[in-house]
């Protein structure tokens, strides 16, 4: 006797340790876990994506690395787009994740004090970097020169 793993509700998953879980693969992870590893991989794509885009169009793109612990303090935009001593914020979210409170507080700050901030949501594939790179274009007067 013993237990199948295939029998294991996502409840059940959730209680037992991660590091436990290791040996059984895939099958082992929570829908939650699986859905972040998806969002996830493609947030890094469409950053990698709007990183290129900074580089070919003279823009220095401050960011951090979504991979890891941010090292910047809590709430600011994924990128810091600078030329030409301006500046415009880019955040990029794919659902479901959301505005947090904290960013939401941040970004009001920010606009208060005149820096642009936009919010670039992946409502379908390709949408956020779109979006993005015509609003980048357009504060940095690109349109044309792309």
């Amino acid at each position: 006797m013993g237990w199948d793993p295939a029998n294991l509700t996502d409840r059940q998953w959730s209680m037992i340790d991660k590091k436990d879980r290791q040996g059984f693969g895939k099958r082992a992870k929570t829908q939650a876990e699986i859905q972040h590893e998806k969002t996830s991989h493609v947030e890094r794509h469409i950053h990698d994506q709007f990183t290129s885009f900074c580089d070919r169009n003279g823009i220095d793109p401050w960011h951090s690395d979504p991979t890891r612990k941010s090292s910047i303090r809590t709430g600011y935009p994924d990128f810091l787009c600078v030329r030409d001593g301006r500046a415009i914020g880019i955040e990029f979210k794919v659902p479901p994740n959301k505005l947090s409170p904290v960013q939401e507080q941040r970004f009001a700050d920010l606009r208060a004090h005149g820096t642009q901030v936009h919010v670039c949501e992946e409502t379908s594939e390709g949408a956020a970097y779109t979006k993005a790179t015509r609003i980048v274009s357009e504060f940095f007067n690109l349109v044309g020169q792309i």
